[in-house]
This record gives structure tokens, C-alpha cells and sequence, in this order.
């Protein structure tokens, strides 16, 4: 009885655990961006652009702006959009 007890307890906390990662890394993902658009100057980056007009997990925010636009190629006076909603 009692080694039963003890797997148990080990399968609900190596649960626990899990669904705690992965609500912390859903958090971590998190981004918001403050601008619908931006035209592309000489020297821009997804990387620049997100950075201007986004807060929070840059990477996500440049992963999906690339996703909106078609690719990450840039041209100078291209209208990127970047991504509106909490993610």
C-alpha cells in the first residue's frame, strides 16, 4: 500500500510539474505590439521593427510578422504589418 501511495504522489507532482511549464511557457511567448504597420527604411529588420513597436517575447513577435508577411525579405518602402493582438 504504501509503494502505491508513493508512485502516485510521484505521478502527480511529475503531473503537476508539466502543467506548470507549461503555463509558465506560454507566458513567456507572450507578446504585444503597439502599430499595425511599418514602411521599411534603409537598414530595416524584422528584428528593428518588432523591437520598435512590440513589448515581450521579441521572438515570437518577429515569428509571426514574418508569418503575416509572407517571408522575412524586406524592401525599402514595403508596408509590413506587424501583429495587433496578445499572443
Amino acid at each position: 500500500m504504501k509503494k502505491i501511495l508513493t508512485v502516485l504522489l510521484m505521478v502527480g507532482v511529475g503531473i503537476l510539474m508539466i502543467l506548470t511549464l507549461a503555463r509558465s511557457t506560454e507566458r513567456a511567448g507572450r507578446f504585444e505590439c503597439h502599430w499595425p504597420s511599418h514602411i521599411v527604411k534603409s537598414g530595416d529588420t524584422m528584428w528593428m521593427i518588432a523591437g520598435t513597436y512590440c513589448s515581450g517575447n521579441i521572438e515570437n513577435a518577429v515569428y509571426h510578422m514574418i508569418e503575416l508577411n509572407g517571408g522575412s525579405s524586406l524592401q525599402i518602402g514595403q508596408r509590413v504589418v506587424i501583429p495587433n493582438a496578445e499572443r
